[in-house]
């Protein structure tokens, strides 16, 4: 490539336009992307899904901003792509910087956000500028432009949390993925119950049961080729051996009764066996994931246990039991550690104390109101009764009460924090000593170290700043478990009202899938447009068609739009 060639090429040439997004760049940010081309929420299947450029999904950060002025008209280096040197388009060059970040700030934490802008500016001129200036920019010259803020209202399990790690960022959803497993694990309940909502049926629709059930009706429907699939949920005989090889429902279900098991009698024992059921269905996620890797002819190495957003009936069933083997298999372990660790030194140091507040507040009064103290009275009655005891012929100064064992274990069942009903001065006293024990041992990884999680659901987010970011992004959220279920009245006077308040004037908000579960996309246009009439609003809207892909050829996503808003 010589300096004639290369000189017609440069950023003013190639800004973004809206909607042009063609198949060879989707599959160009494939490249980018090579474990989770068919899966996961990344930058770049969100950008090919989208059908817009990633300054439309994302906006920019301070670097990329002054790269992109800088560089205007400067000739680029070529790109290697399947053999070939081509043109880099502007969200190659975004999406080629965003692993740099993470890099500088592992290698040097101590760099200042500004810092790492700077570092990032300087190592795009070098990647992507045909010659490096002799001159540099300085640092105050990034400075001066300011980064778009981005809201994004999706799981903060993405991709995207982990890639685009910026706090310009903003991810909100039901929780904030930090809180998660050890930091909640304290007693029984507090692993065997998240398990029970999710396999009771309700209106989620990554709910085990439902999943099931969609499945079921849609089996006519499952594509040739698929028999692996259906194989692998309900199991199957192996024809030479006469073997039953059980399916990961069979699985889910064998490990929901080993946790019933240990809500029955918490033994270490019990708690360990449902550790291994749960590992058991783990197990089963890998072999499915690993036979798609190697039907690919992928590394299967470290199989990707993320699906795609569920939207498949056999997807939606293995993310939520993705979920489920998170919850069973983190819970239990560190319900086995505060079982065998840190709860034996508690009750040591502490069951005399419990004891004395129990009796006193049974035979003397409680010290809490008695609203309070009923519902701990219930809760060990019931315990009582479970554990084959007469809760009204219940004497616990008598030696085949086991009323020191009785006690011990009602707390392990109940938590500590059972004790608010009873002794709040002892509860606290308590919780001093164990705060701290599980998460020591237990670290939780966040998952990110600069965007910022808050738990919220939109649009009942009005902790947020008004017109608070410039981008705002909703990729298989709010339009694929909300919309199809509102009504208009709560389009106009909700969700549309909030979106306003939170986007910045001139700012654009990306919504998609529009119209994958039913609702009309014009229907959705129209309630904004009869917002913007009622509440005197700004908001424009325009859509297109989705750039989504599917492996197994579904044809409901092509008929899928996204929604843009301008504000």
């Amino acid at each position: 490539m010589n300096d004639s060639q290369s000189a017609e090429f440069t950023i003013a040439g190639i800004l973004p336009q809206k909607g042009t997004q063609e198949f060879v760049q989707a599959k160009r940010f494939a490249e980018f992307d090579e474990v989770k081309i068919l899966t996961g929420r990344t930058p770049e299947k969100v950008t090919a899904d989208s059908a817009e450029s990633f300054d439309a999904c994302f906006g920019l950060n301070s670097a990329m901003k002054a790269f992109q002025e800088f560089a205007a008209a400067m000739p680029l280096k070529k790109m290697s792509f399947e053999g070939e040197d081509i043109d880099p388009t502007l969200d190659d060059i975004f999406l080629a910087m965003l692993p740099l970040r993470k890099r500088l700030r592992e290698s040097n934490p101590t760099l200042s956000e500004d810092e790492i802008e700077y570092e990032v500016f300087k190592q795009a001129c070098k990647d992507f500028l045909v010659e490096t200036p002799s001159s540099m920019p300085s640092k105050s010259y990034v400075d001066r432009h300011e980064s778009d803020r981005l809201l994004n209202i999706g799981d903060p399990h993405q991709r995207i949390n982990i890639l685009m790690d910026e706090p310009r960022i903003t991810t909100i959803d039901y929780e904030s993925g930090e809180e998660a497993g050890p930091n909640l694990t304290r007693t029984v309940e507090d692993v065997t119950n998240p398990i029970d909502d999710s396999l009771r049926p309700g209106v989620h629709m990554e709910d085990y049961f439902n999943s099931i059930k969609e499945l079921d009706d849609s089996y006519q429907q499952v594509p040739e080729g698929e028999d692996y699939d259906c194989d692998w949920v309900f199991g199957f005989t192996d024809k030479q051996t006469g073997e039953k090889i059980p399916g990961v429902n069979g699985l889910v279900h064998d490990a929901k009764d080993a946790g019933d098991k240990v809500k029955r009698d918490p033994s270490t024992e019990n708690i360990q066996a449902a550790q291994a059921a749960w590992d058991r269905v783990g197990r089963k996620l890998t072999e499915r994931r690993q036979h798609y890797f190697e039907v690919e002819k992928r590394d299967v190495a470290k199989p990707n246990y993320d699906t795609s957003e569920g939207l498949h009936p056999i997807d939606y069933l293995a993310k939520s039991v993705y979920h489920l083997h998170k919850a069973g298999t983190d819970g239990f372990a560190v319900l086995n550690y505060y079982r065998q660790n840190v709860y034996p030194q508690l009750i040591h140091e502490f069951l005399e104390d419990l004891a004395d507040a129990h009796t006193k507040a049974f035979d003397q009064g409680p010290k809490v109101t008695e609203h309070a103290f009923n519902s701990y009275r219930r809760d060990w009655h019931d315990f009582l009764e479970s554990r084959g005891f007469e809760p009204e012929q219940y004497n616990p100064y008598t030696q085949d009460s086991r009323f020191a064992d009785m006690l011990s274990e009602f707390f392990l069942l109940k938590g500590t924090r059972a004790l608010k009903n009873l002794d709040p001065e002892l509860y606290e006293k308590i919780e001093e000593h164990e705060k701290g024990a599980v998460n020591l041992a237990f670290p939780t990884k966040k998952k990110s170290q600069e965007s910022k999680f808050i738990k919220a659901m939109f649009p009942f987010t009005q902790e947020l700043p008004a017109q608070g970011y410039e981008r705002v992004l909703a990729s298989w959220s709010v339009s694929a478990h909300m919309f199809p279920k509102m009504s208009t009245d709560e389009m106009i006077d909700l969700i549309w009202p909030e979106l306003d308040r939170l986007l910045a004037q001139g700012g654009k908000c990306i919504i998609f899938p529009i119209g994958h579960y039913g609702e009309s996309p014009e229907w959705v246009m129209s309630t904004i447009k009869a917002y913007n009439e009622k509440y005197g609003g700004k908001l424009v809207p325009t859509k297109h068609g989705s750039g989504q892909r599917r492996h197994d050829m579904d044809e409901s996503f092509l008929r899928d739009e996204v929604l843009i808003i301008t504000k």
